[in-house]
């Protein structure tokens, strides 16, 4: 019963990723879908830890070719523009039943590298965000500065490789904790920072475009949400996904503490 149901949340995750290359062609919002076609074929192999059923995919290069005008309004070299950006990801984690409230991942990396160019064209310019879930160590202990369990990083490995910074230093720090982004939930979040004309119709005009992001983010969300919930005088103080590993800065043992009180 268990590997059914396993089997089956497979081949639902495989049927968004169609579904939404799909949609991304139909708009010409991509160079070439492949790369979400090629993680839609190794959604369904199947990969047992310890008794467990887990799910997972991987793809590099899925370019997008529509920006606004504005998601470069401020850039820096002075009107210097995007040439391209690229999206590339990797993630695993356990098939779990609906509704589940436990963390939707175990594994997840991903990176965001936009090529630009100067306002004369003669000049490559890059930039990059770095998405990844903080990988915990029993053995080890937590290091001092917050790893929030899944955290934006501006700059990265792609970054890390350049030979010339100009003016611009890029430190490893802050990370800033948001929630986990499948490849439905970062296409999403990619058209709307940067494409946001197409974004919002598809968000007003494609039926299968918003079913598959409200899908996506009941599974990757709505867990976050209610682990963080915690935060409220309202809510009780237990989660199956602790919300100290999503945010370090809440001040958890002060929330319980004022519970226990009341």
């Amino acid at each position: 019963m268990i590997q059914k149901r396993a089997t089956e949340f497979r081949k639902a995750r495989q049927n968004e990723l169609l579904r939404l290359a799909s949609v991304l062609e139909n708009r010409n919002l991509v160079r070439d879908s492949q790369p979400l076609r090629s993680a839609a074929a190794l959604c369904v192999k199947r990969d047992v830890k310890n008794g467990e059923e887990f799910w997972g995919y991987n793809f590099d290069s899925l370019e997008f070719t529509k920006f606004d005008d504005e998601s470069f309004r401020h850039s820096r070299p002075e009107n210097s523009v995007i040439d391209s950006l690229e999206l590339g990801m990797t993630l695993s984690g356990p098939c779990l039943d609906d509704n589940a409230p436990d963390n939707p991942f175990i594994e997840l990396n991903g990176d965001i590298v936009v090529s630009g160019l100067t306002a004369d064209g003669e000049k490559t310019l890059k930039c990059a965000w770095h998405l990844d879930k903080h990988i915990r160590d029993e053995k080890s202990a937590e290091p001092t500065l917050v790893h929030p369990e899944y955290h934006f990083q501006h700059g990265g490995k792609n970054v890390r490789l350049l030979d010339n910074y100009g003016s611009h230093q890029i430190l490893e720090s802050p990370r800033i904790a948001h929630p986990p982004l499948d490849a439905i939930l970062f296409v999403d979040f990619i058209l709307s920072n940067y494409c946001g004309t197409e974004w919002k119709s598809l968000r007003m005009e494609d039926s299968t475009y918003k079913e598959l992001v409200v899908s996506s983010q009941e599974r990757c969300w709505a867990p976050y949400a209610l682990a963080t919930a915690v935060v409220s005088k309202t809510i009780t103080s237990t989660s199956p996904w602790p919300a100290k590993e999503i945010w370090p800065q809440l001040l958890i043992d002060r929330v319980i503490l004022e519970k226990s009180d009341t």
